[in-house]
């Protein structure tokens, strides 16, 4: 039996957060060139890891690097949780962060060799990380469930026949602490081989990839007993009562630590075709990958108190009691010790199967005279098995008729959801980026500056408003949502 309840007026202070990094090559390549998601219109190495047929289109030797700038959106807002023995809810100061990464997200080259075209590129590929930050104290009033006697055995000045029953009010709270932050992460880092050929309007391709896969898991935290404090002046069993005083705690009330890398290769196989009509180009594809295994070490450990003590000790050398007048007064310590714990913790080594996947990327390309349009999308499912990552990506452009600059529209998603036998740990991570690409050729040289805003990160950024005043609240600052990147391209 827990012989504290937290009773009232409870306060929560400090840094409580939950973090989602994302970040997703592909869609950051969309708005330098939509080839990269669209390889309807893609050409040399742009678009060749989807749809390999892409690389008949080299005319001698084509080359591409593209990278992007982060963005990041937070919103901050009170939570409301309700805890049994509390007599109020309490408010926690809350805050969600989200992070679109960014960093080097391709380079790449494709020669022509006779009727042959080969090409080999590396993607930034995928990141998604979950992290969670607690620091800070929980403060409020604290008192024994059961009230505590006093008696001759506790001071000899008390007389042999009283026994003073009364509360203890204790004043305090703990501390959270997070060195290091709880993070899980889940990356993948492709590199991509492959060839195409074509004939007349008919191109097609076959490709490798080779994916660096990885899980991280780290973070630890402690709870610490605050300063505590006594303080009680009142009239119990006919006696004045008027202490104050420290209550100790001389232990840690919480731990907790997880240390874990786990990582593999995975080989995928794809083919593609392509029809290239002027008016109308259609690409197909698909990719197998094959199951991998996640090795590595891992270890964990977590402390918890399983109860409190029975009983607590009072310190009564600084009190005072006069018994003529029925007078207790001065100070007091009330000392905890023997707390119970539980302990649990694991060290070993992981091997997590993931099961081969299936993907179908589909695209298709309308080109007329005022107007460009583009639809693209890919779905990767599973092949069997119980544990198992699906991603969904769609892209839409819309080229619009600017002279001497390419300038193109688009709107990107990816949902990306995992499967495991336990529903508990199943979770999906949806991401939406619309923006603008603007590309200016000349000759043998282009450069690409997109323009992106990411949908994700402004709705995180409205969450508290969305929350306490409906789409009412919602405020938009362009400028602070807009990121950018560069693509470099050269054709010989």
């Amino acid at each position: 039996m827990l012989i504290f309840l937290l009773f009232f007026g409870v306060e929560v202070e400090g840094d409580y957060y939950i973090q989602i990094d994302h970040t997703s090559s592909s869609i950051n390549l969309f708005f330098l060139d939509e080839g990269f998601l669209n390889p309807a219109v893609g050409s040399g190495i742009i678009g060749a890891d989807v749809n390999p047929a892409v690389l008949a289109s080299t005319k001698n030797l084509d080359f591409y690097t593209g990278f992007s700038l982060a963005g990041k959106g937070s919103s901050d807002f009170e939570e409301s949780f309700e805890i049994e023995g509390m007599e109020e809810s309490i408010e926690v100061p809350f805050g969600v962060r989200y992070n679109a990464l960014g960093g080097m997200n391709f380079i790449g080259i494709s020669k022509k060799i006779g009727p042959l075209s080969i090409g080999v590129s590396r993607p930034g590929g995928n990141k998604w990380g979950i992290e969670m930050g607690l620091s800070g104290s929980v403060t409020g009033d604290f008192r024994p469930t059961e009230p505590f006697e006093l008696t001759h055995a506790d001071h000899p000045d008390i007389p042999i026949e009283d026994t003073i029953v009364i509360d203890i009010p204790i004043h305090g709270g703990l501390s959270i602490d997070m060195e290091d932050p709880l993070r899980l992460e889940y990356s993948s880092s492709p590199i991509f081989i492959g060839a195409g050929t074509g004939f007349g309007p008919i191109k097609l391709g076959a490709g490798l990839k080779f994916t660096s896969c990885s899980v991280l898991g780290r973070g630890s935290f402690t709870v610490l007993p605050g300063t505590l404090s006594v303080s009680l002046d009142t009239t119990a069993s006919g006696w004045n009562v008027n202490v104050t005083g420290d209550a100790t705690i001389n232990d840690t009330l919480f731990y907790g630590r997880l240390d874990g890398d786990v990582k593999s290769t995975e080989t995928a196989f794809s083919l593609g075709v392509l029809l290239d009509a002027k008016i109308l180009k259609l690409s197909l594809a698909y990719e197998f990958g094959n199951s991998y295994n996640l090795t590595g070490n891992y270890n964990w450990l977590f402390s918890s108190i399983s109860d409190f003590p029975e009983d607590f000790e009072i310190d009564t050398a600084g009190m005072e009691v006069v018994s003529d007048s029925n007078i207790i007064r001065g100070k007091i310590g009330v000392n905890f010790s023997d707390i119970p714990k539980e302990i649990h913790r694991e060290t070993g080594s992981a091997d997590i199967y993931f099961v081969g996947y299936n993907s179908i990327k589909a695209a298709v390309q309308l080109d007329l005279f005022l107007l460009r349009l583009g639809m693209c999308g890919s779905y990767d499912f599973p092949s069997s098995g119980d544990v198992s990552l699906r991603r969904l990506n769609a892209g839409l452009t819309l080229g619009l008729p600017f002279p001497v600059l390419n300038v193109n529209v688009g709107l990107a998603g990816s949902l990306l959801w995992l499967d495991t036998e336990d529903e508990d740990l199943d979770f999906f991570l949806p991401s939406a980026t619309a923006g603008l690409s603007v590309s200016y050729r000349q000759d043998n040289f282009r450069v690409d500056l997109p323009l992106k805003v990411n949908i994700t990160q402004f709705l995180v950024e409205n969450l508290g408003e969305l929350e306490e005043e409906g789409i009412e609240g919602v405020s938009f600052n362009l400028w602070d949502n807009i990121s950018f990147g560069l693509g470099i391209g050269i054709s010989l």
